[in-house]
């Protein structure tokens, strides 16, 4: 059985193990190595296997963009305070719909006992033993079904900033319960006319929605998993009035619902910080990151001339990346995207599918495989294309597959790392 070192390791220290990984590869980065060749005497002289040097491969890492986050089954919501990635911080805008249809009468003087805001979830990432507190505020624009809603979407005056109520996640039973206490809000429910409960259209027009924001209250924090294909919650208002001391009246979330994620991600203070925006073209680490938090960029500017000007056939060439070990990053390979998408990067900056993907997906790569710790592309045609002037260049850049429904990320060896380890290309070429 193996064990997972990082998780004998207490979190306080994964900083001071990364700052002391930092300067070994800082003095260790001025150690350039030649191109090698490679089982050179097994091979006919006319075909050569190389590795990569770092004048081949550089690496950057870079802030995401907005990805959209409606229209999906899976919805997030918390927050994660990672030693080297920073905070990434998932809000959760939703609607909640009638449970049964049909005009409905609180009753004479109707006086609510409680109102009762629960949500399950399936899974989560993070620390299960940190406090994230929930804040529930009452959403007031129209979450509208033909309309995009990005992570990145400003919703600052579309709710109101008076707090419905608040609430901790609790872990162990996979359930957030949180009571509603503002009276003006649970008064709109006794005072609004009985027909607006006959249908969803009509209750939708007076209560738009919810907004819950988390912050972490102790720990290191996590972010859960609500699927509204099923019903992950309701909203439940328990109530007396003159004729019964003993009602209730519920709604629901799920599939007939609107409803979106908001992330921000926070860097200032943290590892990834310097990282980033540095006007550095080739680092020795890479960071990749879900929820819109960072992307890895991979350049080969010097590919053509390191490969020869002569005429060149590709027969083979993969592409190498290594995860930092989980004892100096703190992750866990759970924490790693399953598969990490590469796209190459056009002129006009929009992404595009590599060459050798549209041939063939199922042997393009990009799963993680935990035997060599490592991702794998294949990118023979692809790279036979910028041989023959058939693309501009040779950009392309790694974002996790299902960005805005999982919580993932991975810290990679790039181009520029003196180890073995280093992201690089097996090629095997002929010379024509």
């Amino acid at each position: 059985m193996r064990t997972d070192i990082s998780r004998m390791i207490p979190p306080r220290i994964f900083p001071l193990l990364f700052t002391a990984f930092l300067i070994v590869i800082g003095l260790s980065e001025g150690c350039e190595k030649e191109p090698s060749t490679l089982g050179r005497d097994k091979i006919p002289d006319s075909i050569s296997v190389f590795y990569d040097t770092s004048e081949v491969i550089h690496t950057y890492s870079r802030p995401g963009d907005s990805v959209l986050t409606n229209k999906k089954a899976i919805l997030l919501l918390g927050e994660i305070a990672d030693p080297v990635f920073g905070i990434a911080h998932a809000e959760l805008l939703t609607q909640y719909t009638l449970q049964v249809r049909g005009a409905h009468d609180f009753g004479t003087d109707p006086q609510p006992d409680s109102v009762v805001l629960e949500m399950d979830f399936y899974d989560y990432r993070g620390d299960p033993f940190s406090q994230v507190e929930i804040s529930v505020y009452e959403f007031e624009s129209e979450i509208r079904s033909d309309s995009n809603w990005y992570s990145n979407r400003d919703v600052s005056d579309k709710f109101n900033p008076v707090v419905l109520g608040k609430g901790v996640i609790n872990f162990p039973d996979s359930i957030l319960k949180i009571y509603i206490t503002e009276p003006n809000y649970i008064n709109k429910f006794f005072t609004a006319a009985d027909t607006i409960f006959a249908d969803n259209s009509y209750f939708l027009e007076e209560f738009r929605g919810l907004y819950l924001i988390p912050e972490i209250i102790s720990g290191e924090g996590a972010i859960i998993y609500m699927n509204y294909n099923n019903i992950p919650g309701s909203l439940t208002i328990h109530y007396h009035n003159q004729e019964d001391d003993s009602l209730s009246y519920s709604f629901i979330f799920g599939s007939l619902s609107r409803e979106f994620n908001l992330y921000n991600h926070d860097f200032s203070g943290y590892s990834i910080g310097n990282y980033l925006n540095n006007g550095v073209e080739n680092d020795s680490l890479v960071f990749v990151q879900s929820l819109g938090g960072t992307y890895t960029v991979i350049r080969l500017p010097e590919i053509s001339a390191w490969l020869d000007s002569s005429s060149i056939a590709i027969n083979n060439a993969d592409l190498i990346i290594t995860p930092v070990d989980t004892a100096i990053s703190g992750l866990s390979v759970k924490d790693y995207p399953d598969l990490l998408n590469l796209y190459m990067i056009g002129p006009d900056g929009k992404y595009a599918y590599v060459y050798d993907y549209l041939v063939s997906s199922s042997t393009f790569g990009g799963r993680y495989d935990p035997a060599t710790n490592s991702y794998t592309y294949s990118l023979r045609v692809h790279l036979q294309a910028y041989l023959n002037d058939e693309l501009e260049n040779l950009d392309l850049i790694l974002i996790p597959e299902k960005n805005s429904e999982n919580v993932s990320r991975v810290l990679l060896y790039g181009g520029n790392f003196s180890g073995l380890e280093k992201m690089r290309m097996e090629i095997v070429y002929t010379k024509l």
